[in-house]
């Protein structure tokens, strides 16, 4: 899975480092990781460093979900001669590690791995792995690297038959078929040099990393045409471009069954990103037949992906898809809390039910809001209890964001309809590292209306209690709060076409969005006339 990941608030360390993470004393389940990255750049300038960034979970979830599932976190940054090492309590006898390394020169927003693929490894209890970083590769030694080293090599060997540049040239030049095509006949030559590294860990491997081995060059060799039809539709790619690879799935995917006769669906579970990978298959299967049958009109919803995982699916891999259904469309889709209940009912396992669970006790209509503590620019502190009998709009965001930049310019309608309202409450919380970035942000209008309580995390960026209460990873992110308790966690997003430089109106999106407010100040005065009564 190809994906993009912003990644901030780095913690800088000596000659060499040593992190141990909370509840040190578990012992019995900890794993180290240790290493250097080794860059020519760091020989010729002293204060140049390479910055690493580790999740460990014990969910075998793609980075997109990953953050909602409370991962530990490791932030380095490594200079010339700099050895890092990591005594890690993992949480589980089988967890999962994820790697992102920022060399210089290279902008953080640009990779995800070594080299922009995302890469998911298996790390058990007793391993020892020693990491060398290079710029175009990775090497793992010591206990337990083998396994490391074959995920490794496997996903490398996609690079090796993908040709970035062949497939832009192709799209740009409106070759849409031939664009699909060329994707699918590097994906299936990749297959066949992923299949000798399964031959080479055979024997080297236990036999159920091996079969997790055989799952991962499965899910591989499709994983790109199936995750194209979420990236168009999300990029809102060509007609006729959508139309070919619609056309091209319906014929070779849609039917196909990617439950694996020789593994089990337990090790299927396990298998790093496979469930990532069934859920964008479910995801896909539903906007084609749509696309065919009855029309996309209504996949703004959350029940069509909802019945498809029901449908097709079953066991542990129900409840690990149900799991991530809700993950991924919690905050796109504003009914899918209207399913919250139902989708806890249906996952008996402990393992995925408590983070559901934990999404009901934070963000579910009627909880207390998170009791926070933030200042604005003249250094007051505001706390929930300051917004008594209000409803307050929460707007989160960072100077240059460009999603936040739209928003606030869509949201001007919005701003007007209820300027001068005394019942409402529009606050901007900003996650900027410096107060002086925050201040200019403010001053320039691009992200703030003067109607907004401005707020800031006091340079804390996503590390403050109250971002991390709330797993916000995608920016920028609204909610709407009735007398200090979540009244709607994922509310209809303010739209409009500001490439076509259009001026933002009350319809579409952001017409559905006034109409959760001006419920929210009904509900809100029947609040005040019960506290009355």
């Amino acid at each position: 899975m190809i994906l993009k990941y912003f990644f901030s608030t780095l913690f800088s360390f000596s000659n060499i480092f040593y992190c141990l993470a909370q509840n040190e004393h578990l012992t019995d389940n900890l794993a180290v990781i240790q290493g250097y990255a080794i860059d020519s750049s760091l020989d010729h300038d002293q204060d140049a460093s390479v910055k690493i960034k580790i999740f460990v979970s014990k969910y075998p979830f793609g980075l997109r979900t990953i953050a909602y599932t409370k991962p530990l976190e490791y932030d380095l940054r490594c200079k010339k001669g700099d050895h890092f090492l990591l005594k890690i309590p993992l949480p589980a006898s089988m967890s999962y590690i994820h790697f992102s390394v920022i060399f210089p020169g290279v902008l953080e927003h640009d990779r995800v791995g070594i080299d922009g693929l995302e890469r998911l490894y298996i790390l058990q209890k007793g391993d020892y792995v020693n990491c060398s970083f290079y710029k175009d590769h990775t090497t793992f030694t010591g206990k337990g690297s083998e396994k490391l080293n074959a995920f490794d090599e496997i996903y490398t060997k996609i690079l090796q038959c993908f040709d970035d540049n062949t497939y832009i040239k192709l799209n740009n030049e409106e070759r849409y078929k031939e664009s699909i095509s060329y994707v699918d006949s590097a994906a299936y030559h990749s297959s066949l040099l992923m299949n000798t590294v399964l031959k080479k860990y055979k024997h080297k491997v236990r036999e159920n990393i091996y079969q997790m081995l055989k799952a991962n060059v499965f899910m591989l060799r499709y994983e790109m045409l199936v995750g194209m039809i979420r990236t168009c539709i999300i990029f809102g790619e060509p007609a006729e471009k959508l139309k070919e690879l619609f056309s091209h799935y319906k014929t070779f995917l849609l039917d196909r069954n990617f439950l694996m006769d020789s593994v089990s669906p337990q090790l299927l579970a396990q298998t790093p990103g496979y469930a990532d990978f069934l859920w964008e298959k479910s995801y896909a299967d539903v906007w084609v037949n749509a696309y065919f049958n009855r029309g996309t009109q209504d996949l703004h919803h959350f029940k069509p992906f909802y019945d498809r995982i029901k449908d097709i699916y079953s066991g542990i891999l129900r409840e690990e898809l149900v799991t991530i259904n809700f993950l991924e469309f919690k905050v796109s889709r504003s009914d899918a809390f209207a399913y919250l209940d139902e989708s806890i009912t249906l996952v008996h396992s402990p393992f995925y039910r408590q983070i559901l669970q934990r999404i009901k006790a934070t963000e579910a209509k009627g909880v207390p809001f998170y009791s926070f503590q933030l200042q604005d620019t003249s250094g007051r502190t505001f706390e929930l209890k300051d917004f008594k009998d209000k409803l307050v709009i929460f707007d989160f965001w960072f100077s240059g964001c460009e999603n936040c930049y739209i928003l606030k310019h869509a949201l001007e309608p919005v701003f007007d309809k209820f300027r001068g309202n005394p019942d409402i409450v529009f606050v901007s919380v900003c996650i900027d590292k410096t107060r002086q970035q925050w201040i200019k942000s403010i001053k320039s209008g691009e992200y703030t209306d003067p109607s907004e309580l401005n707020l800031y995390t006091n340079g804390n960026a996503e590390k403050h209690p109250l971002i991390q209460h709330y797993d916000i990873t995608a920016f920028p992110k609204q909610f709407v709060v009735l007398d200090g308790h979540m009244y709607d966690s994922s509310p209809p997003k303010a739209k409009y076409n500001w490439a076509a430089h259009e001026k933002p109106t009350l319809e579409g999106s952001t017409g559905l969005f006034v109409s959760v407010i001006e419920q929210g100040l009904k509900d809100l005065q029947a609040t005040k006339t019960q506290k009355t009564n």
